[in-house]
């Protein structure tokens, strides 16, 4: 007690006082009545005088002490506490079981949506290739043109078709035929001039080149195998879907004779020129 600080002693005197004077008063001994019947008018005396004197008297603090808990009770708090921590148990791995299951179906559903996005993005994109416009040439074609009964010239020309289901629009072709010397290596490129027509073909549509003409004597040099004659053609068109996007199919061949060419084919009889593919001008994107 000498270690305590003085304001502990202090608080622990008045806790004291407290208790002692919430207390009841014990039970006073019992006495004869002889005594009790003298002792009344003093007994009298002293209550008037006490109920004089009640009003300077200071108030008594009354502190009530709870009773004492049966072991029933204590038992039946003791199950509530178990009660209580098996709920909260229960309550707390729940929603852990359930922020799991949900994080696993927001997981599931983005990867669902990312799924459906990829599929519809797929489908669009084979949309696109099935519908769009495709615009491929048909091969070359070849005529002649005759005055007074001879041959004078070779014609070729090119017939395009657009086997989509959408119309092709800004749709430019060229054709052009160049011829080189026998024993010449060097390879022939062909290349679109800067002279655009464009136009727009619909589904199953067909258009046609101009017409390209090389001279009889230029033919006969072919046939002697004095000279080589390419042939080519190109066309670049825009589809519906991606506008930005130039597609485009060319084709180059050589031509061939299998008779001479100053001569009429009999009716019924296959023309005498045909054509053999020609280096790498044959392309289609």
């Amino acid at each position: 007690m000498k270690n305590l600080p003085p304001i502990i002693l202090v608080v622990f005197v008045l806790m004291w006082s407290a208790l002692v004077h919430s207390q009841n008063p014990a039970p006073s001994p019992l006495k004869d009545s002889k005594h009790v019947q003298e002792k009344s008018g003093k007994s009298n005396q002293i209550a008037d005088h006490d109920q004089r004197d009640t009003k300077q008297t200071a108030p008594i603090t009354v502190k009530t002490i709870p009773a004492p808990t049966s072991k029933e009770e204590t038992n039946h708090k003791a199950y509530d506490r178990r009660e209580k921590a098996t709920q909260e148990w229960w309550l707390t791995y729940s929603t852990i079981w359930l922020a799991i299951v949900t994080t696993a179906l927001a997981v599931f559903t983005a990867y669902l949506w990312a799924a459906t996005r990829n599929l519809v993005r797929s489908s669009e994109e084979t949309a696109k290739r099935q519908l769009r416009a495709f615009i491929f040439g048909k091969g070359f074609n070849q005529g002649t043109n005759s005055w007074d009964g001879t041959i004078r010239e070779y014609v070729f020309w090119v017939t395009w078709e657009n086997v989509g289901l959408t119309p092709g629009i800004d749709v430019c072709n060229w054709i052009e035929i160049k011829t080189s010397g026998i024993n010449e290596e060097q390879q022939i490129i062909f290349a679109p001039s800067n002279e655009r027509r464009p136009t727009v073909m619909g589904p199953r549509a067909t258009a046609q080149t101009g017409f390209f003409t090389v001279p009889l004597e230029t033919m006969m040099q072919k046939w002697r195998n004095e000279t080589r004659i390419l042939v080519w053609s190109r066309v670049e068109y825009r589809d519906i879907f991606d506008s930005d996007i130039i597609h485009h199919h060319e084709q180059c061949a050589s031509v061939e004779l299998i008779h001479d060419p100053s001569t009429i084919p009999p009716e019924g009889h296959p023309p005498y020129v045909t054509f053999t593919v020609y280096g790498h001008q044959n392309s289609t994107g």
